[in-house]
């Protein structure tokens, strides 16, 4: 089973979008998760038990969990893929995924709550139309929030790629304007139809004759509806807090 867009994205996070093997930046589009025990190893019952106990891990040593996880750039888990580490580099990393494991997990705990507060406001509203609840309750229901909790709901910017070599064929009657615009369009359509919060252009798109770049931001965004993403040639290169990429967020 993969591993959700929001766990990939904490753990990415957690380790400051840093590739552990080459110390380099990691865009959302080349990562991959690298297991420190190998996953497949659950296949071999046997042999993963041997391992876990050779290596003084606990009986319940959870593969798919952050302690054993770890981002990394493609190529650069390439050559690891099915490797078994000997028992020091093992626990060496272990113990780097050990010391961010409680942050990634408050990530997601983040980003989750995030994903339910539109149920909540839902059910606010009901409420006070309803008469359950009055406005003043409400109100002074707010005053006890935590002004600290806020950054529960930043943006998260999406970046966007298409390369227009493929498909140069299919618009050869059309100026490379029209070209933008459409593809662009096209995009704004798809997103509108997996995606039910609000998003918005963080800044004009980019355009060099090879490649369109778009950055969205999304005000509740839905991490198993960006799962689904699947649109021509189209690709997700990039998955930030806004905070992240501009200063201007408060």
């Amino acid at each position: 089973m993969n591993l959700s867009y929001q766990k990939r994205f904490s753990l990415l996070e957690a380790h400051n979008f840093r590739c552990i093997y080459c110390k380099e930046y990691i865009r959302f589009k080349d990562l991959e998760i690298d297991h420190i025990i190998p996953k497949y190893l659950l296949l071999k019952p046997i042999e993963h038990q041997k391992i876990i106990k050779d290596y003084g891990l606990d009986e319940n040593f959870d593969i798919e969990d952050y302690i054993n996880l770890l981002p990394a750039h493609d190529w650069c888990n390439r050559t690891k893929k099915r490797l078994v580490f000997d028992k020091g580099a093992a626990l060496y990393y272990i113990n780097i995924a050990r010391s961010t494991a409680q942050k990634a997990r408050e990530i997601e705990r983040r980003i989750l709550n995030s994903l339910s507060s539109d149920k909540w406001l839902l059910k606010i509203g009901s409420a006070i139309e309803n008469n359950i609840i009055s406005k003043e309750d409400l109100n002074n229901l707010m005053k006890h929030f935590d002004s600290t909790e806020k950054d529960r709901y930043e943006p998260i910017v999406v970046s966007f790629s298409i390369n227009l070599y493929h498909n140069e064929n299919q618009f050869e009657d059309l100026s490379s304007v029209q070209v933008y615009d459409f593809l662009e369009k096209e995009l704004m359509n798809y997103l509108n139809s997996i995606i039910d919060g609000k998003f918005y252009y963080t800044e004009s798109s980019y355009r060099n004759g090879e490649v369109i770049s778009v950055r969205l931001a999304f005000a509740q965004l839905d991490f198993e509806k960006l799962e689904k993403f699947s649109l021509r040639n189209w690709e997700i290169m990039e998955v930030n807090y806004y905070s992240e990429i501009y200063s201007d967020y408060s």
